[in-house]
């Protein structure tokens, strides 16, 4: 059965500046300062996975969006 309802970790790649189309500023390298900034959201990331697996979607989101749902 096909489907595309799965949990997904989105990370954001920064705002594409105007004068560059948005497939080449997708696809470009990281800068130096850009790289340290995604060492630290690799880590969060890979944390937000481990919540995903131990608990449930949900409850991650909660601690790393801050998306509480109230029960």
């Amino acid at each position: 059965m096909e489907t595309e309802n799965f949990p997904r970790i989105r990370v954001s790649v920064g705002k594409c500046p105007d004068y560059m189309d948005l497939k080449d500023f997708v696809l470009s390298k990281f800068s130096s300062s850009e790289e340290k900034i995604l060492k630290k959201v690799l880590e969060i990331s890979a944390d937000a996975v481990e919540e995903i697996i131990k608990s449930d979607v949900d409850k991650a989101m909660c601690k790393f969006n801050g998306m509480c749902i109230e029960e």
